[in-house]
């Protein structure tokens, strides 16, 4: 027999509620179960019942944050070649918001996308160079992320980045403890990001705002 389940209340959970969802529907909220790092039975609870998923910082969470920005960037990229935009991936990126004001967002995500995208061009960066140029290893990742936690307390050095689209590197190297090596070798990815943390891109930094714990691997 499995253990007895209990909730947040020491109640015991005996019983049991079964619905039926499409192979979309499926992986869509298994990407959402990964990415908050809770079991799949407590997320839809904490779903129909409308509490506050509060994601759970592991190793596992960071993983599936970082696969999830990839394919995030790989959208953006099949976007900017004119390919549509995939709304299912969208439903990922805005997870918390609500089904009557979800047209507006769609649109708002649509027209931000493509205001991030100009944006990115006026300093020669695309969407693709974005993707291939993001960290694959869990320490480069994190060490980004240093860079990026930094900045975020630097509203001058961010504002620098908005004007001229270069890095200020001495101060984010000296601020984040980030080997210059490692910001230059990921230069494109970071210009990147740190932008969307300028004034907009509220949709886009809501979703980069998700990245978990520091934890390292190799060096990319």
């Amino acid at each position: 027999m499995s253990k007895k389940n209990y909730d947040n209340h020491n109640r015991w959970r005996n019983k049991t509620v079964a619905f039926r969802v499409s192979s979309e529907e499926d992986l869509q909220l298994e990407t959402m179960v990964k990415l908050t790092g809770l079991t799949k039975q407590d997320y839809i609870i904490r779903r129909l019942l409308e509490r506050d998923v509060v994601v759970q910082g592991n190793p596992r969470v960071y993983k599936a944050l970082r696969d999830q920005l990839a394919a995030v960037l790989d959208e953006l990229r099949r976007i900017e070649a004119r390919q549509g935009v995939n709304d299912e991936l969208l439903d990922t990126i805005h997870d918390t918001v609500d089904h009557a004001g979800d047209y507006a967002v769609r649109t708002a995500s649509r027209r931000e996308i493509q205001e991030f995208s100009e944006k990115l061009a006026q300093f020669g960066l695309t969407f693709s160079d974005v993707a291939d140029n993001c960290p694959r290893q869990e320490r480069t990742f994190a060490a980004c992320r240093r860079v990026l936690d930094f900045a975020r307390t630097q509203p001058e050095l961010l504002k620098r980045v908005e004007d001229t689209g270069k890095l200020p590197m001495n101060e984010l190297s000296a601020g984040s403890g980030t080997d210059k090596k490692t910001m230059e070798r990921h230069r494109k990815y970071l210009v990147a990001i740190l932008l969307a943390f300028t004034n907009g891109y509220e949709i886009i930094r809501g979703h980069l705002c998700q990245v978990g714990p520091k934890r390292g691997g190799d060096e990319a």
